[in-house]
Order: structure tokens, then sequence, then C-alpha cells
């Protein structure tokens, strides 16, 4: 019952385009497998259970020290991403291209550099550090966002 109420909820507010990751909710919740309950909730309901991240791009961009002018830009290199490394998760993308983004453009952020590390944007966007260690050189999979002379910068 727990899983069915959770899964409601999470479709609940995916329906007015808040995104929802499901990891951090099941793990608040204390539910195991959650996606399966939210797939057949919305099977039952007919509705699609796809949620992406690009709405939760503002808050992300906040917490990283930008002014709401960046979305656009940040929406807009998410989406082009997203076309060119189809393989890689929703949320592991949406964090890796926070972290080029935030790489380009430090120099106007709000956020001191020492605060933003790898590990404050894994946690950021749900996603673990070793992961997006792996994309940025090379080791986890291709990835089109980071070539040699960033991924020398970076790691």
């Amino acid at each position: 019952l727990q899983h069915t109420l959770t899964a409601i909820l999470v479709v609940a507010k995916r329906s007015y385009g808040e995104y929802v990751n499901l990891k951090s909710v099941a793990s608040q919740m204390n539910c195991a497998d959650l996606g399966k309950t939210v797939i057949s909730v919305c099977s039952t309901l007919g509705l699609s259970q796809r949620s992406s991240p690009v709405s939760a791009i503002p808050r992300l961009v906040q917490l990283l020290g930008f002014g709401y002018k960046y979305v656009k830009h940040v929406k807009k290199h998410y989406l082009s991403s997203r076309r060119k490394n189809g393989s890689i998760g929703s949320d592991t993308l949406m964090a890796l291209v926070l972290l080029r983004f935030y790489m380009a453009n430090k120099h106007k952020s709000r956020v001191s550099t020492k605060h933003v590390t790898l590990e404050y944007i894994a946690m950021m966007t749900h996603t673990s550090k070793s992961s997006l260690k792996g994309y940025i050189d090379g080791t986890g999979g291709k990835c089109t966002l980071f070539n040699k002379k960033i991924k020398s910068n970076f790691i």
C-alpha cells in the first residue's frame, strides 16, 4: 500500500510538470523498487511515466550560483546533449551538463569554486561521483561533453 500511495504522489507531481527523482523519493519513503509501481500506476491511468530533469534546471542553476537568465542556456545544452549522448541516463547527463556549464562559466557564479565540487553536483542530481568520473575520464562510456583537454583540467 505504501508503494502504491508513494507512486501515486510521484505520478501526480509529474503530471504537474515537476521533476521527481525516484531514487531520492524511494530512499526517503523507504520503498524499494518504486519504479515498477510508478509504471503500473501510469499504465492503469493511461499516462506516460517519463520524467525529464529539464523542469529541475532552474533550481539546479540557482544552486550553482547563477542567475535565472542562465536557465535557457543550460536547458539548450542539455537537450542538445540528450540527442548526442542517448545512452547516458537523464540524471547523469544533467550532472555532466551542469559540470561542463559550471567549468565554462565559474567566473560568473556567486558560489565559491571550493564549494562546487564533483561530489556537490552528484548530490544535487542524485547521481554517483564514480559514475560521473567514469564519463569524464572516458572509462565509463562515451560522452561528447568532455574532450582530453577538459578532462585533464578537471580530474
